[in-house]
């Protein structure tokens, strides 16, 4: 994937977030929709404890500079992570199928 299309999903991502309340701290919510191999950095960084709910639609990965959410496979999940200042941010992720097949899900 080329740098552009990375930093366009990344600012993307980043302009759709909302801040809320829960549980007497700050959390932030993402909306973040890939195709299937397509990575987006979830920095700034450092991130901590990148989980998700379904493993099998998206991995956290490494990136140069930073750690990235890939899209393994069609669906729906909601990923999160801890922030250096300790703030949980979570990320509502789609992942569309490669355009190659058609886009059939």
């Amino acid at each position: 994937m080329d740098l552009r299309r990375l930093a366009a999903a990344t600012f993307a991502a980043l302009a759709t977030a909302t801040a809320a309340a829960e549980d007497g701290g700050l959390q932030f919510e993402v909306a973040l929709v890939l195709r299937v191999g397509e990575v987006a950095s979830i920095c700034p960084c450092p991130v901590f404890n990148v989980v998700c709910d379904d493993p099998s639609v998206v991995a956290a990965v490494d990136m140069t500079d930073a750690v990235g959410l890939k899209g393994l496979a069609p669906g729906d999940t909601l990923c999160s992570a801890r922030d250096a200042l300790g703030i949980r941010r979570f990320y509502r992720v789609r992942v569309q199928s490669d355009a190659r097949d058609g886009g059939a899900r």
